[in-house]
């Protein structure tokens, strides 16, 4: 909203985003030239050298990149094209563009009643000055000057003096205005300013860009004004700036022939409003073969009655030769889509063709069908009619700030060529944020490029380097028309993992060969989607009109799993709980009126209160924003995820004598088949404690080593105790388990007098498990060194400490071994416990069948 009160506005939203998608000049990315006019920190005009108008290019693009500090409120920033021109003449240090003149005297006339007479007066009128600019060299400098008349009515009264008739005294002589093409600006200068984007700033409260945030706008229309020397003026009085134009070389759709501007209006939107955008008539020249109504259009302002211009869904026509041709809602329903979210304001709510923090977008409307090259045409732009009051303090009159051009082509350069214009997902970049990151089809715009409808495309697609599919689009697209096209999944394989590259391609428009082949193929860098355990705990808490608002789908994409879940309680807290098969997954939380579940002006100035969405995955919180507009859109795997398993979770040296050393040793092992990654063992002040890593095998480095299943690392420790009495100390794992990580194993052992000759009976338990994990046989060895005979069990309990069996139970002398066999335990984790001389010993063992 524009600083304007709001009323309500209980609207639906739905469409899917898709394209926008000091002078320095350099050559990069193979066939682009790229142009920096605006850096971030500095003006936001001047004058910049652009490439030669002899020069060729299939598209032209501006990166609109914006960072904080970011304003508190949303207003309209431009980019102008701005050219210069020195005028054949001025009057009274004005220019028109015609100028009739007398060199003889033109009059003023009065009346009056002198003794009861009619006497009419007559006196001169004030001069003009007339100069003249015709100095080649310097084209603003006066060469000439002259004091003239301008035309004027000799008027007839009657015998009381009133004016009953008038006769106009033509000049006798005229100008009419050239005008020359300069390179600079002054006091002289006419300004011809030419507005080829739009922009509505965010609201900025607690609103960070970060590095900044780009939009890539097509401006390849502006062409013509984007050669040799180019004059941008981009006013934006909050975000800081930084404008790029990238020329990508090649062959365009068509050419570019001319550019008329006939709409740059604020239109009051009343009942008068055609008298603010006429009908225009256009000259078509033989040169002109094809055209098309450019229109940037944005509404502004509100009343009481509807919240127009800002908040009303108003139609547009275009009429040829008195013909309607087009209509078109001048509105913009996926403002809760917006990638830069959340912000301050309303920044949610639709509106009429814009969204704060968002570009304002083009309507495009192809003339070629309706004129004839070589004659005059007639174009009318024209809203629905309107006429309501605006009533209410604080509502100002509703306007519509429109900008118009007539653009004209030449033939199309192809007859069969189709463009790859944008890979929506997947892709990392920050415009697509909405959509990504993705597990299943990709989404890509296609567009035609060539002059012959486009009916058929074939589309391949997949993982640089790695698995790809293929796909055959039909549809029916004219010339610069495109589609979004959803892609059938395909294996994307472990590769995308380490090689998070896609591309797409397209080829054989129409079932032929493609003309042109450049603009055929897209590479982006992606994310890849999170992957969580089986067991899933979706956790919502709703506030006010739940029942209208929200709904949430969780569903398989293969098809075997669809949950949907409405008619929500108010002020109410949700668990549902979800043991989810292995797969991938996509969760949409939705709020049908795009308000979010926790936006402020709601929950502050409306009294709803504040909800939540989160997911909890074994103990792990992954909580969403809940100012999210429109909807929650994750995608995820369900997966095994690497897990740690550790022999122990303690050491216990025992008794040891001061400065002498006793070695132990522990093994790491991958729970399943993932494996696991240790990238550090630390024992944190250990030295002060006496214990000491001194190996693991294999040995860790910079890199972490990854433990494959069936594999360990054995590590290796110490303890040299520096002084009498228990010592205790921990050792601490990290690894890629998102769980455990850093596994901690405890150390615990006591330094004795080294002057003692008394001997250590406190013999250490053994439980050794010579092969684990194991899918079929293992052998466990257990007892300690001491001849003497004990009493001694082995417990084997499940991962949630249910007893599952017992191994043994009796009397050992020393060490003694037994044999358990797979066939009798279920595949997973389980835990042997031996119990001996009042002490007890615990180690993991696993089964993977």
């Amino acid at each position: 909203m524009e600083k304007y009160t709001i009323k309500k506005f209980i609207l639906p939203i739905l469409i899917i985003l898709f394209l926008i998608i000091g002078t320095k000049i350099k050559a990069a990315d193979g066939d682009t030239l790229k142009i920096r006019t605006i850096e971030f920190g500095q003006t936001k005009y001047g004058k910049y050298i652009f490439p030669l108008k002899s020069e060729r290019f299939e598209r032209i693009l501006m990166n609109y990149k914006l960072k904080c500090p970011c304003g508190e409120w949303d207003y309209i920033a431009n980019v102008f094209v701005e050219q210069y021109y020195a005028p054949s003449f001025r009057i009274n240090y004005r220019v028109q563009d015609t100028a009739g003149f007398m060199l003889d005297t033109s009059w003023n006339y009065t009346a009056r009643i002198v003794g009861g007479n009619l006497v009419v007066d007559s006196t001169p009128k004030p001069q003009v000055w007339i100069k003249f600019y015709n100095d080649f060299n310097f084209p603003t400098k006066a060469t000439d000057s002259m004091l003239v008349w301008q035309e004027y009515y000799r008027y007839s009264f009657d015998a009381l003096g009133n004016k009953i008739d008038s006769t106009l005294v033509p000049a006798d002589s005229a100008l009419y205005l050239t005008k020359k093409r300069v390179y600079f600006t002054d006091s002289v200068t006419i300004t011809d300013k030419y507005e080829i984007f739009r922009y509505i700033t965010p609201y900025g409260n607690n609103l960070s860009l970060g590095a900044g945030f780009n939009w890539i706008i097509d401006i390849t229309d502006f062409e013509p004004f984007l050669h040799d020397t180019v004059f941008i003026n981009a006013p934006n009085g909050q975000e800081d700036l930084e404008l790029t134009f990238d020329f990508i070389k090649g062959v365009p759709t068509r050419d570019v022939v001319r550019i008329e501007k006939i709409y740059d209006v604020f239109a009051n939107y009343n009942k008068n409003f055609e008298k603010s955008v006429p009908p225009k008539q256009i000259n078509f020249s033989n040169e002109d073969k094809m055209a098309r109504l450019k229109i940037i259009q944005t509404g502004h302002a509100m009343n009481e009655y509807d919240g127009c211009a800002e908040f009303c869904k108003k139609q547009a026509f275009v009429k040829i030769n008195g013909i309607q041709r087009y209509d078109n809602f001048i509105w913009r329903d996926d403002c809760g889509r917006n990638p830069v979210y959340p912000q301050g304001g309303t920044w949610n709510l639709m509106r009429s063709n814009w969204c704060p923090g968002a570009e304002v977008r083009y309507y495009d409307y192809e003339l070629t069908p309706y004129i004839i090259n070589g004659q005059t045409d007639t174009i009318d732009y024209d809203m629905e009619y309107y006429d309501a009051p605006i009533q209410g303090s604080g509502y100002v009159n509703p306007e519509w700030r429109i900008t118009g051009y007539v653009i004209t082509y030449s033939n199309p350069n192809f007859n069969n060529d189709a463009a790859l214009v944008n890979i929506i997902s997947p892709n990392d970049n920050k415009f697509f944020n909405r959509f990504n990151p993705i597990v299943n089809g990709p989404v890509v715009v296609i567009r035609n490029t060539g002059g012959i409808p486009l009916t058929s495309l074939d589309i391949e697609y997949g993982i640089v380097g790695g698995n790809t599919g293929s796909f055959r689009w039909t549809g029916n697209l004219k010339i610069t028309d495109t589609a979004i096209v959803i892609l059938p999944n395909f294996d994307w394989g472990d590769n995308r993992i380490t090689n998070r590259k896609f591309f797409a391609e397209v080829s054989n428009p129409n079932g032929v060969i493609d003309e042109y082949t450049p603009n055929n193929r897209i590479e982006t860098s992606f994310k890849d989607v999170p992957t969580y355990y089986n067991d899933l705990i979706i956790e919502y808490a709703t506030n006010k009109y739940a029942k209208d608002q929200y709904n949430y789908t969780l569903r398989n994409l293969d098809g075997s799993f669809n949950y949907f879940r409405d008619n929500m309680d108010d002020y109410t807290t949700y668990r549902d709980t979800f043991n989810l098969s292995d797969g991938e997954y996509e969760f949409v939380f939705r709020n049908v009126l795009g308000y979010g579940i926790n936006h402020w002006f709601f929950r502050d100035n409306q009294g709803w209160g504040a909800g939540y969405v989160k997911f909890i995955n074994r103990g792990r919180t992954i909580s969403f924003n809940g100012d999210f507009g429109t909807e929650i859109f994750h995608q995820f795997r369900v997966a095994p995820k690497p897990e740690i398993l550790v022999s122990t979770d303690s050491l216990t040296f025992g008794n040891v004598k001061v400065n002498e050393s006793k070695f132990m040793s522990f093994d790491i092992y991958p729970l399943n088949g993932k494996g696991i990654e240790i990238s550090k063992v630390q024992i944190i002040f250990g030295d002060k404690k006496g214990f000491f890593v001194t190996s693991t095998d294999p040995p860790i480095g910079e890199i972490p080593v990854h433990i494959d299943s069936g594999s360990k690392m054995t590590v290796n420790i110490e303890f040299k105790p520096p002084k009498i009495g228990q010592l205790n100390s921990t050792l601490s794992i990290f690894n890629n388990d998102e769980i455990n990580s850093p596994f901690v194993v405890k150390l615990t052992g006591t330094g004795t007098d080294p002057n003692s000759v008394e001997e250590n009976k406190n013999q250490e338990l053994i439980l050794d498990i010579l092969k684990n994990p194991f899918s079929d046989n293992t052998s466990i060895q257990f007892g300690n060194d001491d001849i003497i005979s004990s009493n001694a069990s082995i417990d084997l309990y499940n991962s949630i400490g249910q007893l599952v069996m017992k191994l043994f139970n009796g009397k050992i002398d020393g060490l003694q071994s037994i044999n358990l066999s797979a066939n009798e335990l279920n595949s997973g984790l389980f835990y042997l416990t031996l119990t001996m001389n009042s002490r007890t010993l615990t180690k993991p063992l696993v089964v993977m069948k």
